[in-house]
């Protein structure tokens, strides 16, 4: 994977370690929190008739 982004082993490895940025952290809570929304609103829907 490194050789095709063109970057070092060391690099490639230490971004591995690090996990996801709280930046990436906050965006994953809030597409669930949506999500979580959207589902609700789709269960508390009638049916045509």
């Amino acid at each position: 994977m490194a050789t095709v982004f063109e970057v070092s082993l060391s690099g490639y490895y230490d971004w591995l370690k690090r996990g996801m940025s709280k930046r990436k952290q906050h965006h994953n809570r809030c597409e669930l929190m949506v999500k979580s929304a959207h589902m609700d609103t789709q269960q508390n829907q009638l049916p045509f008739e």
